[in-house]
């Protein structure tokens, strides 16, 4: 979740603090999406008791959360299939390099050669191919898992 950093998040509060409700509204325009939407509420259910307030952020976080892990299993998926692809493109490579020996025998080294890219380019690409979708993969569960206990600890708290 990105959310804006301390310096546009005090001088929203420090608006909140002087000049009231309703010049914050206002100032919300200046944060990025997800500090609106966490501050909007806040704002929104201001009168609220205190319990209520948490119920409805804590709605808001999981909502967020969910909005940018929606993706992670496609990129499972993703990570997870390029190998193969990569291990079928040098399966026709070779197929290929076969048939050119079936044909010109083993005497031509150019045209046997020729094959040769048709069978490493993919295995290469297959091969490197996960390696980005793997980081998002790694980062997101892992910092939902690092964020998901404060959060909780927050909200039971009360």
């Amino acid at each position: 979740m990105a959310v804006d950093g301390q310096h546009k998040i005090k001088a929203f509060l420090a608006v909140l603090s002087s000049e009231g409700v309703d010049k914050a509204r206002e100032a919300l325009q200046s944060l990025g999406p997800t500090s609106r939407e966490i501050f909007a509420r806040g704002l929104k259910s201001i009168d609220e008791p205190k319990e209520l307030l948490e119920e409805h952020l804590y709605a808001v976080l999981l909502r967020q959360r969910l909005h940018f892990e929606r993706r992670l299993p496609l990129l499972a998926v993703i990570a997870t299939a390029a190998p193969l692809m990569g291990l079928l493109g040098t399966v026709m490579g070779m197929v290929k390099t076969f048939a050119l020996i079936t044909v010109f025998g083993t005497g031509n080294a150019g045209k046997l050669a020729s094959a040769s890219p048709r069978c490493s380019s993919p295995q290469n690409s297959g091969s490197w191919s996960p390696s980005p979708p793997s980081l998002p993969m790694a980062s997101f569960p892992t910092a939902s898992k690092r964020t998901s206990p404060s959060l909780s600890a927050t909200h039971s708290s009360s």
